[in-house]
Order: structure tokens, then sequence, then C-alpha cells
């Protein structure tokens, strides 16, 4: 009904920011391919009308779909087009970067994530925003064999585990951290983590961290190692690029 009304008046930016309301009310209800087609329609809008901070959003929005529909190369073209449509110094290039950061990871590109967390850590003064991406920066480093970037982290998300402002992210948190202790080969610890995550994710009804979690544990506690992605054999040079690109607009 937004939708209509604003075409009706003319009120372009209003017409694009409800079909991307539109999108969003599909994403959440997990009808991925749907919300990528009302996406296009809004990104064809915000450029047809020039609203350059709706197109940059839209394109953020269409690489997470991506992502989420199985498409990682198609979504790093997204991400390269939303990082040049928001401009330097935009408050959405922090997230974005978390995006990619952790799309790589979960790909088995340890290396890359690492130096676009890296990069991206001095900036984020929300604690919680902090804290998974520490998670995050020392389940890279535990990939990566860097243990002096792990203990960094280990020792930063625990020291955040007490503060009111985290707790909505803290299982997750410690579920990543707990994938690097694995990836390690700290098992004890990576068990303690595994299993805090468990529980309090079990507590807060969050079904995704409570399903991850206990699956470490079980391969863990039968003698696994967890499971987590190996480093990728080959390095796009394309992303690659994208991450150079991620890190000065960081820095």
């Amino acid at each position: 009904y937004a939708a209509t009304v604003a075409r009706r008046e003319g009120d372009r930016e209003t017409q694009t920011m409800a079909v991307l309301g539109l999108g969003n009310a599909l994403y959440r209800q997990g009808l991925y391919a749907r919300a990528g087609e009302v996406y296009r329609i809004a990104l064809a809008l915000a450029r047809r009308h020039r609203l350059t901070e709706l197109e940059g959003g839209t394109l953020h929005d269409l690489f997470v779909v991506s992502i989420a529909t199985g498409q990682p190369l198609v979504a790093e073209g997204y991400a390269r087009l939303a990082l040049r449509a928001y401009g330097r110094g935009h408050p959405r290039i922090p997230g974005l970067a978390h995006d990619l950061a952790y799309s790589w990871l979960t790909r088995g590109h340890a290396a890359r994530s690492l130096r676009v967390l890296d990069a991206l850590l001095p900036g984020l003064p929300v604690a919680v925003h902090r804290m998974l991406a520490l998670s995050l920066l020392g389940r890279a480093a535990g990939v990566c064999g860097n243990r002096e970037v792990f203990e960094r982290a280990w020792g930063a998300v625990w020291a955040l585990r007490d503060e009111p402002t985290v707790q909505g992210g803290l299982a997750a948190a410690l579920l990543e951290l707990a994938y690097g202790a694995s990836s390690l080969g700290e098992r004890a610890r990576a068990e303690h983590a595994a299993a805090s995550a468990l529980d309090l994710a079990g507590r807060r009804s969050e079904v995704d961290v409570v399903e991850k979690a206990g699956l470490l544990l079980d391969s863990l506690r039968g003698g696994g190692t967890g499971g987590d992605v190996p480093p990728a054999d080959e390095a796009s040079r394309v992303s690659e690029l994208l991450a150079d690109e991620l890190v000065e607009a960081l820095r």
C-alpha cells in the first residue's frame, strides 16, 4: 500500500523504501529467491531516481540474499558495488566488512577474513559489535594457526561476557571462539567455549547456535576436530582486491 501511494504521489524515496521493506519481510520468512526479486526492483528504482543512499543499502541486501542462496561470487559482486555506492566514510561499511569477512571465513578464506577483521576492529566502539568481530578474528586466527591473535581475541571476548549490552550476541561469539580453539588443537578450551555457548543459547532460545554448538561438542567429545572449514587451496585475485578496498575504506 505504501509503495502504491508513494508511486501515485511521485515520492520515489518512500516508494523505494517500501519495496525494500517488502523484500526484508520476505527475507525474514526465509523466502530468499522472492526477496532477491523484490530487492532487484528496489535497486532499479534507486538507480533510476538517483537515490544513492538507498542504492548502497539495496546492494548490501542483495549481497546477503545471494549468500543465503549459495551464490558467493554473485554476492561478492554486489558487495563491491555496495562499497562503491556507499562512498568513503559511510557508517554501513563496517557492517558490510563484517558480513564479507564471515562469508570468506566460512568458505575457507581465513587469511583474507583475518586481514579485514583486523582493520575493522579499531572502528567498532559498540561493545556487542566489537565482541562479535573479535570472536570471528579468533576463529580466523585459529584456522590460520596464529596463536598470538587467537589469544588476544579469546581474552577480549571473555572479558566482555558480563557486559549487559553484549548478552544478545554472546552465545554466537563463544561458538566462534570454540571453532578457533578447535582449529588450534585446543580441545579443552574448545569444549569449554562450546558448552558455554550451548548453555547460554539454550536459555535464550537461540536455535541456530544450539544446533551448531551441540554438533561441535559431539564432534570434540568423539575425538573429532570440530569440522571447521579448512583453508581454501586457491585465492581469487578479484576477491583479494575487494579485501584491499575494504581495508582501505575501513582505515
